[in-house]
């Protein structure tokens, strides 16, 4: 058990190490369409996140409707 959970906490810092001065150089440096599209992306990798979540295998029209009223 503790092995899979310093997996899971090294995930969590490799991500936030690379994550961070990403998004800080996306917001400084990127223009508006740039992060504006990254705001978008995130959006819709957090639905699909929830739908994984929520809905399992199956339920297509949920799936698409929440997709488009995130986007």
């Amino acid at each position: 058990m503790g092995a899979t959970r310093m997996t899971s906490h090294l995930k969590r810092w490799l991500t936030a190490i690379i994550a961070v001065p990403l998004l800080l150089a996306i917001i400084f440096y990127g223009s508006d369409a740039v992060f504006s599209a990254t705001i978008i992306i995130v959006i819709l990798a957090g639905v699909g996140e929830y739908h994984q979540i929520v809905f399992g295998p199956g339920h297509l029209w949920e799936k698409a409707e929440t997709l488009f009223i995130g986007f």
